[in-house]
């Protein structure tokens, strides 16, 4: 998390990525929170591109049509949280000497330069301490640190501006998913969360109350759609539905449809079990994924939940019981029981998970 300003009022959720904008506005209600304003627009093919964007002044114009047009309530905030993007970002976690928080505020950024492959000047650097139980070594302690180069949140921040909006804070991707789907009680428990976008996959595990390692797969929504829509030479629009209806249930025409995702699940997978592994190892084998919740475009493929969890059971870095679901966005948000429905509906929301974790950040900044 990258603050620009210490205090300021409610803060708008806007999350930018290379095929839509979302901005989204959370109000009290009652002990919990309801979206009071929301809008999603399709943005035009490479205005955003390689997460860069190309023309910020066309990008404000966007943002700011869809200020004044928003598809439900009105924004009453010219406050933003901001997401950067996974892909250009660095998410580790480092052991260093015990000491201080205050010490480590000097410390850390030193010993984090050998993590960052570019230089620390270049870079807005981020860290949290990782609460831990009594270890074997006590004169090490554990440190998440994050990292995003100063150009590419000058990009992103320009755009805002001339949106003559405000950025009151920055911060990765993952770190807004997880606030929206990791719910008080599950925040020991080891958990990998896949969060697909249109054009790539980003793999998140969260365990003992933080983001703990995260990295980016250039495999997304339409990589899925594409080899549909090339193996089983349909248009693009009806690939799109027969992922939604069918996917990877059995039966005669399911099986050609899961069957010709075949080669973008076992890559997907692979890098799921290589993620798992890698934090069991380098928890020094005592942390283990137990949980895995889907988010974003992952969770329109009908089945994928099902068929991860058969693939991956005994799969090294995992549980012996993985459980596999797609996460609730709302679940932070939204009072329990459930008193209000949320606007948009539930597979929808999935695609709304990041700027809802955003909102929630800024709907806690008063």
């Amino acid at each position: 998390m990258f603050s620009f300003f210490l205090k300021q009022k409610i803060a708008l959720g806007l999350d930018i990525s290379e095929t839509a904008l979302r901005l989204m506005q959370l109000k009290s209600s009652g002990s919990a929170f309801y979206p009071s304003a929301f809008v999603d627009v399709t943005l035009p093919k490479g205005l955003v591109a390689e997460d860069r964007i190309g023309d910020t002044k066309k990008l404000a114009e966007i943002i700011s049509r869809a200020l004044r047009k928003p598809a439900l309530g009105t924004f009453e905030s010219s406050y933003v949280v901001l997401s950067l993007p996974e892909s250009k970002s660095f998410v580790r976690v480092i052991s260093v000497p015990k000491m201080t928080e205050q010490e480590a505020a000097e410390a850390v950024p030193f010993e984090a330069e050998q993590y960052i492959p570019i230089d620390a000047d270049q870079v807005y650097l981020d860290f949290h301490l990782v609460p831990e139980p009594s270890r074997a070594d006590g004169n090490k302690m554990k440190v998440v640190i994050c990292a995003t180069p100063k150009n590419l949140v000058k990009n992103y921040v320009e755009a805002i501006k001339l949106a003559k909006l405000k950025p009151v804070a920055a911060e990765l991707e993952s770190e807004a998913v997880a606030r929206a789907l990791i719910n008080p009680e599950n925040q020991n428990t080891p958990t990998l969360i896949i969060d697909s976008s249109a054009t790539r996959t980003n793999l998140i595990i969260f365990d003992q109350g933080t983001l703990q390692f995260t990295s980016s797969l250039p495999i997304g929504g339409n990589s899925f759609s594409a080899q549909l829509s090339q193996s089983l030479t349909v248009s693009f629009e009806e690939a799109e539905k027969l992922k939604r209806q069918m996917g990877l249930q059995t039966g005669r025409e399911a099986t050609k449809v899961s069957g010709a995702l075949q080669p973008l699940l076992r890559s997907l997978e692979e890098a799921v079990i290589n993620t798992m592994n890698f934090y069991r190892e380098h928890s020094d084998g005592n942390r283990e994924i137990s949980n895995i919740l889907l988010s974003g475009g992952a969770c329109k493929i009908k089945g994928l939940a099902e068929y991860l969890s058969r693939q991956l059971q005994g799969a090294p870095g995992a549980r012996a019981k993985l459980a596999v679901s797609s996460g609730d966005p709302w679940v932070n948000v939204i009072e329990r029981p459930m008193k209000k429905i949320p606007p948009i509906s539930k597979l929808d929301s999935m695609s709304f998970t990041t700027v809802i974790g955003l909102a929630l950040r800024g709907v806690k900044m008063e």
